[in-house]
């Protein structure tokens, strides 16, 4: 005999990796689980954009950061997953913000990065480039040192100020410095301004 479906007929897989679940009608559209993982997203601090269902390179780079800060093994380019929507509803800190990276991801800033400035003065732009150097130390603040292309040398501060950095320098010649660095959803990458307006950008080597 041929077996024949239940009334309203076989229950549907979701199509998702990972564990199996089944739901009792047909799978809900990818754009309508890919609005609710960028809504997700942005409520953790992951900075996804507008919740419009479309993944786009924004919102697939904010997607990787969470599971590289989370280190979870989800595929980083499925983002219309209902698996990776649960696990996002599951997560009640922010992630991806300053305090978050500060209290729980403490080799993000340790180590060696290079910095790159653009200023504009008197109708002309030139760049600076530096690198930094940082250690955390016992009260919980980063502190490194600097040297810069314009052959200055000192020392650095970094500490949480709402969802950013707060930087500090101060050079050999005495000279002051500060500005905020904010992380980036695109990796080990920050960005900001200095007290001067220059705006930068940093990288981890």
């Amino acid at each position: 005999s041929v077996l024949q479906p239940p009334p309203g007929g076989w229950p549907q897989s979701t199509g998702q990796t990972g564990p199996t679940f089944f739901s009792g009608g047909p799978a809900r559209p990818d754009r309508e689980i890919v609005a609710d993982v960028q809504r997700e997203l942005n409520r953790i601090g992951c900075s996804a954009g507008s919740a419009d269902g479309v993944p786009g390179a924004r919102t697939k780079r904010a997607f990787g950061l969470f599971l590289d800060i989370t280190g979870a093994t989800d595929d980083r380019n499925n983002v219309a997953s209902e698996v990776v929507l649960e696990r996002l509803r599951s997560t009640g800190d922010p992630k991806c913000t300053a305090r978050w990276l500060f209290d729980n991801q403490i080799g993000f800033f340790e180590g060696s990065w290079s910095l790159r400035m653009d200023c504009r003065r008197r109708g002309r732009t030139y760049r600076v480039t530096a690198n930094v150097h940082f250690t955390r130390s016992a009260d919980g603040i980063f502190r490194g040192t600097f040297s810069t292309s314009q052959g200055l040398r000192g020392t650095i501060t970094l500490s949480v100020s709402g969802n950013a950095f707060y930087e500090r320098s101060v050079s050999n010649t005495g000279v002051a410095d500060e500005g905020y660095w904010y992380p980036s959803t695109t990796g080990p990458t920050v960005s900001g301004k200095n007290s001067q307006g220059c705006p930068w950008v940093g990288w981890k080597n």
